[in-house]
């Protein structure tokens, strides 16, 4: 029977170990769908004394066997004696514990997990057997140490016969599922035995047992080892060159840690920018130490410095990398116009003025303010019509747009002081601007400039 429960004891610290220590992080913004639920218990064999207990442990994983938090997990038994529904508490990532006292009832029982978030369940076997007399009791003080691998907690487990008295000279053995934790060896007295824990770096749960090797009679407690300060902060951008035309995004990903690779979560992390174009979001956390914030490009050219800091820690950890804006793409060097005025000193008439470019897609926006204008506002999709020209055996195309702006000013007159703008645009590229003012008795007096991608002051923060 000792052997069996050691056999048994080793395997369950392989699989929680693995369950618990895994440090792998998200780095998608979006949450994991749970689909399967592993339940462990340590120690699976237990007296039905109605005194003893186990540790039940749930890991909740995705498809991929990524750990998933946030759920709403429960246990229940198949045994009368137990409550109908048992609260899990989330002690790390994607694992929720519960401790379950026996009953008195002999025999095996079926502990089920249920993720009422995702509708999934799984099962495990608790064997309830008939002592000896002998009761165990299992005490952590303190329960929640540090993962630095020098923080410590006593571990006493006190044995009584039946009628409750102290029971010395037993035979006692202490084992943790995190192969990290260090043991010291035990001391006994009174009834008492005691050891000392040391932690591992793995924050997370650890199942501890005390078996009473002399009966083989066990009981089982949670250790929580939780994260040490940050110490370790990074910065990863989705995409780290962009297009400097004001609507082009990349998403940065900060993941903070401790010293020892530990995810910290619930830090507040502030993200900055060098300079004052680039736009930044709100950090959202996504929990295990993910952070990730929206940058969106501006309409300059450059390099600029992203930091993000975790201000906790004393001194404030901090991490930076570079993003860096390329030019947009410009029409300015596509788009052509030929204009032609006719003018007296008491008015000037439109006689020309027509746009030519391969701008398909584009969009032409005409305002024109002051007397003898027709409209206030127009603007009018460019749509290109294809041209083709066979030379020998080849058919060569081109596409173009010809776009006649003078057909809505025909017939107008235009008083010295009106001025006519002409922008052409496309989303995410540099535009063109042109702007005419009407002078008395001489031709307009015309500005010729570039946009900056989304329209804006011209000639400003459209560089090429």
């Amino acid at each position: 029977m000792r052997r069996r429960f050691q056999t048994l004891l080793a395997a369950l610290g392989a699989v929680l170990a693995t369950v618990v220590g895994s440090s792998s992080l998200p780095v998608i913004a979006r949450a994991a769908t749970a689909t399967k639920v592993t339940v462990t218990l340590t120690p699976s064999a237990i007296v039905a004394d109605g005194q003893s207990k186990t540790v039940a442990a749930a890991a909740v994983t995705d498809a991929a066997g990524n750990p998933v938090s946030g759920q709403a997990v429960s246990f229940s038994s198949t045994d009368p004696g137990q409550p109908g529904s048992i609260p899990a508490s989330q002690t790390s990532p994607g694992t929720y514990t519960a401790t379950i006292t026996s009953t008195r009832n002999v025999g095996a029982s079926t502990i089920t997990a249920t993720d009422t978030t995702a509708g999934i369940s799984g099962r495990a076997t608790l064997t309830q057997a008939v002592g000896t007399g002998i009761h165990i009791m299992l005490t952590l003080t303190p329960s929640t140490i540090v993962a630095d691998g020098q923080s410590m907690t006593t571990a006493v487990a006190t044995i009584i016969d039946a009628e409750g008295h102290s029971v010395s000279g037993d035979s006692v053995a202490f084992s943790a599922s995190d192969a990290g934790v260090r043991l010291a060896p035990v001391t006994s007295g009174n009834g008492t035995y005691t050891a000392v824990l040391t932690s591992s770096t793995t924050a997370g749960a650890v199942a501890v047992a005390a078996t009473d090797l002399s009966t083989g009679v066990s009981t089982g407690a949670v250790l929580t080892q939780v994260h040490g300060t940050a110490s370790v902060l990074t910065i990863a951008l989705s995409q780290p060159i962009v297009v400097a035309n004001g609507i082009s995004t990349t998403t940065a990903t900060i993941t903070v840690a401790d010293g020892h690779g530990n995810a910290i979560s619930n830090d507040p992390v502030t993200v900055s920018v060098s300079g004052n174009g680039v736009g930044a979001g709100p950090v959202l956390d996504f929990g295990s130490g993910v952070h990730t914030v929206v940058l969106t490009s501006s309409n300059v050219p450059t390099a600029v410095t992203v930091t993000a800091t975790d201000a906790v820690p004393s001194p404030p950890v901090s991490a930076s990398t570079t993003l860096a804006e390329v030019p947009a793409p410009s029409l300015v060097d596509l788009a052509r116009m030929q204009w032609s005025f006719y003018y007296t000193p008491r008015y000037t008439v439109v006689q020309a003025l027509a746009l030519k470019g391969p701008l398909g897609g584009s969009m032409i926006t005409i305002r024109c303010h002051g007397r003898g204008c027709p409209f206030g506002t127009r603007n009018a999709p460019l749509a290109a019509s294809r041209h083709c020209v066979r030379r020998g055996r080849q058919r060569r195309c081109s596409t173009t747009v010809n776009f006649d702006v003078a057909r809505d000013f025909r017939g107008r007159r235009l008083s010295a002081g009106a001025v006519v703008v002409i922008n052409v645009l496309r989303p995410g590229w540099i535009g063109k601007y042109y702007a005419f003012r009407i002078r008395s008795g001489r031709g307009p007096q015309s500005q010729i400039s570039c946009l900056p991608p989304g329209g804006g002051t011209p000639g400003t923060g459209c560089q090429t």
